[in-house]
């Protein structure tokens, strides 16, 4: 464990809602994430968040809190609550009582790097979408084509703000490749990891992969999964349409979906319009401890339909399971392929050449058994513990 008897200073992309009577309601996974932090550093730690603001109090709370909240007395939380608004005077006094401080790369911290280089506190940011990312994730959420066209000019001023943030501050830590590549070169510590919840415990055992492994050698019907919101930003319409392209091939097989979201009842629809119900399911929102054995035992490809490169959890979860990963060829994908082969990538919406993909697998199976070995090998190396554990290394370094 690295020693790092300062203050870290945690300011995450999260609001908290303040009630009169001095409590506060804070997102549960918040709380999780701080509780990780304790395990591993030596010193205090001081998380600012900025106030939900007034205007939205009872009307947008969606888009505030993520919804699975708790209230509490922040005197009785073992770490120490700041709630100012970021460019406040309060905000920056908070920073500069900390040894090192991690941030997010948004818009409402962009200035963040510059009071703390001025007030000679260390400053990390994190990062997750690329500029291209961000525009992929606009235009498929769709809307009118001038409010996609505001949207993107937004985004392409608001990235000549981040890369200047990155310049200036200590460090950056990059949730997958996509970001890493943009900004290493203009960062004076990038650090690059793989998100994901999986422990060590969790991985699936060699002896399980096996014993999968085997039934798929038979030459048993595929067995294909998606696992992620039913949205169009993980590219959920597009899984159905695979699915029919399979079953006009005549190829033995099943896709189970699982998850909720906006989608699902279009997902659904879609499905028995098509027809395609025996071999396309919408399994549902299952909890995560109940689908990882699943995952495990049930099948043998993910299908990825993502439209952009945000760096989901999914990859290195499926990973950890020995699933090999088939899908668009996005920022993110296309990363993790380049450093370590588990599976195949195709042009954006090229759902025929995904069709083509799996029926290739189908009639040749040993590109799948040989990713399945190596996509467990490369999330042996990134399991959540290591991954944690190279962030705070990478913090304490840093640290006054």
């Amino acid at each position: 464990m690295p020693t790092a008897p300062s203050t870290l200073g945690i300011i995450p992309n999260l609001t908290a809602i303040q009630r009169q009577n001095g409590r506060v309601v804070l997102e549960r996974r918040f709380l999780s994430g701080i509780a990780e932090y304790q395990k591993h550093w030596a010193g205090p730690i001081r998380a600012i968040l900025e106030p939900v603001p007034e205007s939205e109090l009872e009307t947008n709370l969606d888009r505030t809190l993520a919804g699975d909240n708790v209230e509490v007395d922040p005197k009785e939380l073992p770490f120490e609550l700041a709630i100012h608004d970021f460019h406040g005077p309060e905000a920056r006094r908070a920073i500069q009582g900390c040894g090192v401080a991690l941030g997010g790369l948004q818009y409402r911290q962009v200035h963040l790097s510059q009071w703390a280089k001025q007030d000679g506190v260390p400053f990390v940011y994190g990062s997750e979408y690329t500029l291209e990312t961000r525009i992929q994730i606009i235009r498929a959420n769709g809307g009118s084509p001038l409010r996609m066209a505001r949207r993107i000019a937004w985004e392409v001023n608001q990235e000549r703000l981040n890369r200047r943030a990155v310049g200036i501050a200590d460090g950056i830590q990059c949730n997958g490749t996509p970001t890493f590549d943009a900004y290493r070169g203009i960062s004076l510590s990038p650090l690059l990891y793989f998100d994901s919840r999986i422990s060590k415990e969790q991985l699936i055992t060699q002896e399980a992969l096996e014993r999968r492994l085997f039934g798929l050698k038979s030459g048993r019907p595929l067995r294909l999964c998606f696992a992620g919101r039913i949205n169009k930003m993980k590219g959920a319409d597009q899984l159905v349409d695979v699915g029919r392209i399979l079953t006009e091939m005549d190829l033995p097989f099943e896709l189970h979906l699982y998850g909720g979201g906006v989608l699902a009842d279009e997902v659904r629809n879609q499905i028995a319009a098509l027809g395609i119900g025996q071999k396309v399911r919408l399994m549902g929102h299952v909890p995560f401890a109940e689908l990882l054995p699943k995952l495990q035992a049930d099948y043998d490809l993910y299908l990825c339909c993502h439209p952009q490169g945000d760096p989901a959890m999914a990859y290195l979860e499926m990973m950890s399971n020995g699933l090999p990963i088939v899908g668009y060829a996005n920022e993110a994908l296309a990363g993790i392929l380049k450093r370590t082969s588990v599976g195949k990538a195709v042009p954006l919406y090229d759902n025929e050449g995904l069709a083509r993909v799996i029926r290739e697998l189908n009639d040749e199976r040993g590109p799948l058994l040989e990713w399945s070995r190596t996509a467990l090998g490369f999330a042996k190396e990134h399991t959540f513990d290591q991954t944690f554990r190279r962030r705070i290394e990478h913090l304490a370094a840093l640290a006054t």
